[in-house]
């Protein structure tokens, strides 16, 4: 429930990476833990950079992958945003 309500509110950067090092931004984090359903609200939003990288250069799509992650991975498939915005 606090997600959606800082990720309805447009002042929120979706993109802010977390404090500390690692350089994960929220769309990391869902990735990570496996959250499709945070994941696919974040997309929702258009300012969200779904090709982000970590101080590693690790991109959300490749750290579900990592972590076999797959519906998240699916979500984040850059094959399938280029399809999306395509079709637009």
């Amino acid at each position: 429930a606090a997600v959606a309500v800082l990720l309805a509110d447009p002042g929120v950067d979706p993109n802010l990476p977390k404090s500390g090092a690692s350089g994960f931004t929220p769309l990391h984090v869902a990735a990570y833990y496996g959250r499709d359903k945070i994941a696919h609200r974040l997309l929702q939003r258009e300012d969200i950079d779904r090709e982000a990288c970590t101080i590693k250069s690790i991109t959300p799509h490749r750290l579900a992958l990592m972590r076999d992650h797959l519906a998240v991975a699916r979500l984040l498939d850059p094959a399938a945003a280029r399809s999306s915005i395509d079709v637009q």
